[in-house]
């Protein structure tokens, strides 16, 4: 089944971001864009998150190679006590690279229950508290949905 994903491209420390769409091209040239580092990101509900960075110069082409990969939604659940406070919940893929975060703020609900789109592969869980840092390893080996929750217990 073919998607056609948005890509979105924003200014690093701006909140304004240019919405383009990628429909089926494997190539995009874009102009007119702010100078200095970029963000790229993209979400669609079939595909698994992507976030780069770009550096644009003036005078100068710059490349961004991004890939597409087929995702399944896949819940992660933290658990913590009343006291404790959750600083930030992140998932890190095989070469330790941040695929997809959570920071903190105001969480009330506990369990904290969280959904991201993740390609097939090995990942890390990992929950930051003020008192320490809990993970835990986790594979996506199919595309089938209702797997099991990944559980990690704060520190």
């Amino acid at each position: 089944e073919s998607v056609e994903p948005l890509i979105y491209l924003r200014p690093v420390g701006s909140i304004d971001a240019s919405k383009v769409a990628i429909g089926t091209a494997k190539e995009l040239e874009l102009d007119n864009l702010c100078l200095g580092d970029q963000v790229l990101s993209s979400w669609h509900r079939d595909l698994a998150s992507i976030s780069a960075t770009v550096r644009v110069v003036e005078g100068s082409t710059a490349t961004c190679r991004i890939a597409l990969r087929r995702a399944v939604v896949r819940e992660m659940v933290v658990e913590y006590e009343a006291d404790q406070r959750l600083t930030k919940v992140e998932v890190l893929d095989a070469q330790g690279e941040v695929v997809w975060y959570f920071t903190g703020g105001r969480v009330t609900e506990r369990p904290l229950r969280v959904k991201p789109n993740l390609s097939l592969g090995t990942y890390t869980l990992r929950a930051h508290t003020a008192t320490g840092v809990a993970e835990i390893a986790f594979t996506i080996a199919s595309h089938e949905p209702d797997q099991p929750p990944v559980v990690v217990r704060a520190k």
